[in-house]
């Protein structure tokens, strides 16, 4: 998927090259130039020989024209490889921000995940610790009745054995109730010793389940904060994707609004001078374009 724009892009480049290259080759096989030959005349002076035209000005191209045609096309050549050199570069950074910002993506999704994961761990855990609170307060509930049993019992076998002193008559009576009572308090005092060690071990339950609400707490907090921060990283490669398309977009849009550049300065023709005159006899020479709109219009020439 990444290489196949690249490869796009160099076969867009290629026939253009390879069409300037038979054009230079077009241009060198129809190549033009004028000689001037010096004609002696009867008073020793060198006169230029005509060409044709009956002595008038001649409109057309220049002496080395052809030359001027290559340079032109050489230029646009240039011209064009810079502008698809630009294109390549912002269609590659393209596609490789796109292609990180997918990435950034899945991390995103992954670390979601694994947020919904440790959520529902962290949901699991309070459920058990809401458990633990409420059968470590029926607990307490059992123990307070149990506490209250054992002090009852506790008074009523003290008032049994006051009653022993003072009923000595009664003391079978007596003393089988307080036996019966003493049996009673010691299994009331096993249950209460029973509800103690039931208590402990549910406070310990509890301090466990605290000690593991804690980590997990602290767990989550720190998968949170990463999901979170992976989210923002992808939400930056979106948006430097899209800073890149719309630059990309723009870049184009550019290079396809340059101007045209300066055309070549031609070479100056340093012919031999007679009679005062430059380039020819008593002729004005050959003239040059100062501006750029100017570059493209046929010259005169005077002979």
């Amino acid at each position: 998927m990444i290489i196949f724009p690249f490869i796009v892009i160099t076969f867009s480049l290629v026939p253009s090259f390879l069409t300037q290259e038979f054009e230079d080759i077009n241009v060198l096989s129809n190549y033009d130039l004028e000689y001037h030959s010096d004609v002696k005349t009867e008073g020793g002076d060198h006169q230029a020989a005509p060409t044709g035209g009956g002595g008038k000005k001649k409109q057309g191209l220049s002496v080395g024209s052809s030359l001027r045609s290559i340079a032109e096309g050489s230029s646009n050549s240039a011209k064009e490889a810079v502008n698809n050199q630009d294109a390549a570069g912002y269609q590659a950074a393209y596609v490789a921000k796109n292609t990180l910002a997918q990435s950034a993506a899945g991390a995103s999704a992954t670390a979601q995940a694994a947020l919904a994961g440790k959520q529902i761990i962290l949901q699991g855990l309070e459920q058990q610790f809401r458990d633990a609170q409420q059968a470590l307060m029926g607990e307490q509930q059992q123990l307070m009745q149990a506490q209250r049993s054992a002090d009852s019992t506790n008074r009523a076998a003290q008032e049994a054995r006051a009653h022993v002193n003072v009923l000595q008559q009664t003391l079978n009576a007596a003393q089988a109730a307080a036996e019966h009572v003493t049996q009673a308090a010691s299994e009331a005092a096993g249950e209460l010793a029973a509800q103690q060690a039931m208590v402990g071990a549910a406070m310990q339950r509890l301090d466990q389940i605290g000690q593991q609400l804690k980590k997990v707490r602290i767990d989550f907090q720190a998968t949170q904060a990463a999901a979170q921060k992976a989210q923002a990283a992808a939400q930056i490669a979106a948006a430097n994707a899209a800073a890149a398309a719309a630059k990309a977009a723009a870049g184009l849009a550019k290079a396809a609004q340059l101007p045209p550049p300066p055309p070549p300065q031609l070479p100056k023709d340093n012919g031999p001078k007679d009679n005062g005159g430059k380039n020819g006899a008593g002729g004005k020479g050959k003239l040059t374009a100062q501006f750029e709109r100017d570059f493209y219009k046929p010259f005169e020439y005077e002979r």
